[in-house]
């Protein structure tokens, strides 16, 4: 739980993202996240005034404090390899955390595109514009230490994104084909996971 909430916000962050899964923010109604949280319609409109402002708490709650982290190391003197090592740790716990989050932007990717492409403008956009040339400059100068020159950063960005998605997205149907249901063991591949990411990128980049 977020210190900085009080219970009833926490609850009804905990209500929202049920629903939001299952209708979007558009098919969502206050009076059924209120339900959702044990709580009246009114109570709701007081600690959040509007659907799109609570929408948005449920992002900010899961992806706040992500995106600044990442945008202070990307822009950081540290290694590309580093770079992406803390991209990948930083992302897979954010997803481990909110096992919600995939199905969340997929559903309203399909849903209401507009709504969800102007959330990630609004906080990413500063990526695009100083983020992404530093990160292409790196990854060129990791590249040419090998021999993968002229390797495009957005598919470097994009494979990472992938290989971690996927498993969280297939997660009931991963863990009972190759752990036979056992949580504990997906838990540990899952961490062990982050590495073998990192290297396979990495040695993407630079592969011979």
């Amino acid at each position: 739980m977020d210190s900085t909430l009080t219970e009833t916000e926490q609850k009804i962050l905990n209500a929202a993202k049920k629903v939001f899964v299952l209708k979007g923010m558009s098919g969502a109604r206050m009076q059924e996240i209120a339900n959702e949280a044990g709580i009246n319609k009114s109570l709701l409109h007081y600690y959040f005034r509007t659907k799109e402002k609570l929408f948005d708490s449920v992002f900010q709650s899961a992806l706040g404090e992500f995106f600044p982290k990442i945008r202070s190391y990307m822009l950081s003197d540290s290694s590309l390899e580093d770079k992406i090592k803390v991209f990948v740790t930083e992302y897979s716990k954010v997803l481990q955390e909110n096992p919600f989050l995939p199905s969340f932007i997929l559903g309203e990717v399909n849903r209401n595109p507009e709504h969800i492409i102007s959330y990630f403008k609004q906080h990413v956009g500063s990526i695009k514009d100083k983020n992404i040339p530093a990160f292409h400059q790196a990854t060129k100068e990791l590249a040419e230490k090998g021999s993968s020159s002229g390797f495009d950063p957005r598919n470097l960005l994009l494979n990472m994104i992938g290989m971690i998605l996927f498993p969280i997205l297939a997660r009931p149907v991963i863990k009972e084909v190759f752990f036979d249901g056992n949580n504990a063991e997906f838990e540990v591949f899952m961490k062990n996971r982050e590495s073998h990411i990192s290297e396979f990128i990495i040695n993407s980049i630079t592969k011979s």
